[in-house]
């Protein structure tokens, strides 16, 4: 049986890997460079790649994958022989060759991989007239990291051969040598990422080109072209550059899972900044956490962020940190409180509430979410049904039943670090009666007793040593009561708020004078003797003092 094998660049790589020789299919077509013609010669190769023995599980993929990449390489390079060999004689041979497709049909990896390589085919003893050149070159190397970023780096190069006759015709037609204008033209027709040959699986994935250099030299006519290419196989999520990142997870004190991503953007020397800006924005970083680890919880808004920009090197380096930390809103605030409850006489119920306000993100950005945060849910403590209120409420209720806690604080004080990011702030609030329009009410009284009056009329009946008392009525009583605070229950009309306040101090007023008059003058007459009452519009602290007296109901 005749054994035939097939060596390009003078290796057989399907026999040195023990695989079939493929089938080879033959066409001729004619071409066209310039005004010059001739004929190529496809050759194509057309075979499988399988693995004889059993693998458990049957997992073939790694195998047909290292395959696969082999076979790419032992392929990488254009212009070298290709000749077929049958019983060690040579039926074939070609030894101007560029390599033009090498392609893997979809498939599933499952023992056998089918693969296609089209090789173009020129005579060498008539390139020189066709091309102009000597030792053409087009190299490809190809590494690959874990993520599947591929660098590619081409050498395109060639010597210039004059084909001019001592007549100026054809392409070049302003100069008699045209040796260093066949060299350009040749090496310029395999530039670019039209003739990058993809990794396979990659087909779609867009090449950035993040560096090329040229060599020309003149005397001995040769061009020489070095590309660099970067590859994201999984996509570069658009054609400005290419995004390469890890993950890490780890665990923190008090079982918080934190993960950071961090990584870079590179564009291409044809990218400008302000698209590598743009792209970074549409990246998704929660969701790529999400896409490698389950959801556990993790807040949108990540703890930490940090980009750094390389406008020389076109590169933006990030790094961002998520947690799964609950405290944290999905708008990265975090809220801590701290209640403590204390009953005192009377039943009276004082509740405590200590708190910090923080948030997660950009620096820059925590103070308006802090801020945002605390005003939105009721910054303004003359609001009875604040948030924070609400709190000390449902903390109490959880301990202490029928105890309602007054809206109004009995007093409160708030710290804002603006460069933190950080509101602290103590509130108390109690169930001991106050009138809900003011804040601060201070109420103070004082009484006069009525007492009884008497005379003392001496030397009675004549004797030196004779007196006699007679009692002639009462002296008069009196109460004097202040009431003052600072009216809350505000319409914004200045004239109004005066007189809302100050009759609902003479309510309050006349409320203690009832009491006070029940227990110390409850049968006697009264009169109101005096009033003082004054309005602060500024402050809008309102006072009013009365005084009255008391005398005998019978005259």
């Amino acid at each position: 049986m005749n054994k035939v094998k097939i060596f390009y660049n003078n290796t057989d790589f399907f026999s040195s890997k023990n695989l079939p020789t493929p089938e080879v299919k033959r066409s001729t077509s004619d071409v066209f460079f310039g005004d010059k013609k001739g004929v190529k010669e496809v050759i194509e190769l057309n075979g499988d790649i399988y693995f004889e023995q059993e693998i458990a599980d049957c997992d073939y993929f790694n195998f047909l994958k290292q395959r696969r990449d082999e076979l790419t390489q032992a392929f990488s390079e254009d212009f070298k022989k290709l000749e077929i060999k049958e019983d060690e004689e040579t039926i074939l041979q070609k030894d101007f060759c560029i390599i033009s497709e090498i392609s893997f049909p979809e498939q599933e990896y499952k023992k056998t991989l089918r693969y296609s390589i089209k090789i173009e085919c020129y005579d060498e003893l008539t390139h020189n007239e066709f091309y102009g050149i000597n030792n053409p070159v087009n190299s490809t190397s190809i590494e690959k990291t874990e993520e599947e970023i591929y660098t590619i780096q081409r050498s395109i190069s060639a010597d210039g051969v004059n084909t001019q006759d001592g007549e100026l015709n054809g392409l070049n037609d302003t100069e008699m040598s045209s040796a260093l204008q066949n060299a350009i033209d040749f090496v310029d027709n395999f530039c670019g990422k039209e003739n990058v040959n993809k990794p396979s699986g990659s087909e779609n994935s867009e090449l950035i080109l993040i560096s090329k250099s040229e060599k020309i030299d003149r005397i001995k006519n040769s061009v020489e072209i070095q590309e660099t290419y970067l590859l994201d196989k999984y996509g570069s999520l658009g054609d400005s550059g290419v995004v390469k990142y890890t993950i890490n997870k780890s665990n923190s004190f008090g079982e918080i899972i934190q993960v950071e991503i961090s990584g870079e953007i590179t564009g291409g020397i044809d990218s400008s900044f302000s698209d590598i800006r743009n792209q970074i924005k549409n990246i998704d970083f929660y969701q790529e956490i999400i896409n490698s680890y389950s959801d556990e919880g993790y807040n949108k808004i990540p703890k930490t962020i940090n980009f750094n920009e390389n406008q020389k090197a076109n590169k933006i380096s990030f790094s961002l940190n998520f947690d799964n930390d609950d405290s944290f809103n999905d708008c990265g605030v975090s809220t801590q409180l701290d209640t403590s409850i204390d009953v005192g006489e009377d039943s009276v119920v004082t509740v405590s509430i200590d708190g910090l306000i923080s948030a997660q993100g950009p620096v820059e950005k925590r103070w308006d979410l802090v801020s945002s945060h605390f005003a939105n849910k009721s910054y303004d403590t003359t609001l009875y049904d604040s948030w924070i209120h609400q709190e000390a409420q449902q903390e109490t209720s959880q301990f202490l039943t029928n105890v309602t806690l007054l809206g109004e604080p009995e007093n409160n004080s708030i710290e804002e670090d603006q460069k933190s990011g950080e509101i602290k702030f103590n509130y108390s609030f109690s169930n001991k009666d106050k009138p809900e329009d003011f804040k601060n009410l201070q109420c103070s009284s004082s009484v006069n007793i009525r007492s009884p009056k008497y005379s003392v009329d001496m030397n009675f009946g004549g004797g030196m040593n004779k007196y006699t008392v007679t009692r002639s009525g009462f002296t008069k009583g009196a109460i004097s009561i202040n009431a003052s605070g600072e009216y809350i229950n505000k319409t914004g009309n200045d004239e109004d708020d005066k007189n809302n306040a100050l009759n609902k101090l003479s309510e309050k007023i006349d409320s203690l004078f009832s009491t006070i008059e029940q227990e110390f003058f409850s049968s006697e007459k009264k009169i109101k003797i005096g009033e003082n009452k004054s309005y602060n519009i500024n402050n809008s602290q309102a006072s009013i003092t009365e005084t009255r007296e008391y005398f005998d109901s019978v005259v």
